[in-house]
């Protein structure tokens, strides 16, 4: 395994002080994000970390979120308060504030994301998870080139392993988790180019109380005829377990984010097959939630990206299709041939079938 470093410390010049442009309309969390930056650096003088410094302004940001009344009417305009304020507290320390900034989180718990990284690789996915409140990142890299390395490699904060083998399809999502502790897991795949202001609407579901927090494509879907196969088995799956809001929403999609006493649940090894760690969430009446990380422009949604769209192997689909019937074969082991779905018209008793 291998770790990248921290390349910068908290300088000892002068942070600039906040004008009246400092954080646009948000000028109010500027001046208090820029207000506890000084009082930081008076506090702890230098050495620490751009990391360190950056859990640090988390840490503050939370306790102040944690005093007013978070809904989701206002968790958009949250966001962009706390980028203003993080912005102040980078000034203050006289840090950079590049890629778009830290990307506060109301987090009381740690925080990590384990992150497959093939030759799909994108390096600007993973610099978008540089901005969030991670205690660490954990890239697993599967066939990716020399060059792709090095430009992992010369990303700070990240740690890389390299099994040096294919180790299977899924399999690093358990790789990954054991080699974390943090409270809350974000899940990603670096060939995903996703904001890190969508990524902390996960980590702050799973904070509220979520033990699994998947992204909601509802409004994204069209007419059930235009549906692929992956798309309707995935909603036959939740249908069958009585999840039907769920809709297609799941396990195996990414990003999502896991909650530590979840993780232990299910087990980490199930982490490996999706769709059966997915139907062991639900039938253990874990709190799984879907939700909206759309970007809205002009009051209208739209994605980011797709990974609904993403393109499979015809084997690759028949994989993912027989992990889907073996997870519904082991829960109908338990909750019998109907799982959810009570037949009302026929007494299949009397006929000597399954209820």
């Amino acid at each position: 395994m291998r770790s990248g470093k921290s390349k910068r410390a908290i300088s000892s010049g002068r942070g600039r002080r906040p004008g009246k442009s400092s954080g646009g309309s948000h000028h109010a969390a500027y001046t208090a994000g820029y207000g506890e930056g000084i009082a930081l650096k008076q506090n702890e003088g230098g050495g620490l970390s751009n990391h360190e410094a950056k859990l640090r302004m988390n840490e503050r940001w939370t306790r102040r979120c944690m005093a007013k009344e978070l809904t989701a009417a206002t968790s958009g305009k949250r966001m962009q308060e706390g980028r203003a304020f993080a912005s102040g507290f980078a000034a203050a320390l006289g840090l950079p504030n590049a890629n778009g900034g830290w990307q506060p989180a109301p987090l009381t718990r740690s925080a990590a994301a384990v992150v497959r990284a093939g030759a799909d690789a994108i390096p600007a996915s993973i610099k978008q998870l540089l901005r969030l409140p991670l205690t660490e990142i954990i890239v697993v890299q599967e066939g990716a080139s020399e060059t792709q390395f090095a430009e992992l490699r010369a990303l700070p904060e990240i740690k890389i392993l390299n099994p040096g083998e294919a180790i299977g399809a899924d399999v690093w999502r358990a790789v990954g988790a054991r080699m974390t502790r943090a409270d809350i897991v974000l899940f990603a795949d670096a060939a995903q180019l996703i904001e890190a202001e969508k990524l902390a609407q996960l980590l702050a579901a799973a904070q509220a109380g979520a033990d699994v927090a998947l992204v909601s494509y509802a409004s994204r879907l069209g007419p059930f005829r235009e549906w692929d196969d992956l798309m309707r088995v995935r909603a036959f799956v939740n249908w069958s377990l009585g999840r039907q809001e769920l809709g297609v929403s799941s396990v195996g999609l990414l990003p999502h984010a896991w909650s530590r006493a979840a993780i232990e649940s299910v087990g980490v090894k199930t982490l490996a097959v999706p769709p059966l760690a997915h139907v062991i969430a639900l039938q253990q009446r874990l709190r799984v939630q879907a939700c909206s990380i759309m970007k809205r422009t002009n009051g209208k949604s739209s994605p980011a990206w797709s990974p609904l769209s993403l393109s499979h192997t015809q084997e690759s689909k028949q994989v993912v299709f027989g992990d889907h019937i073996e997870a519904l074969r082991a829960a109908m082991k338990l909750k019998g041939a109907r799982l959810t779905m009570p037949d009302h018209s026929r007494c299949r008793s009397a006929a000597g079938g399954a209820q």
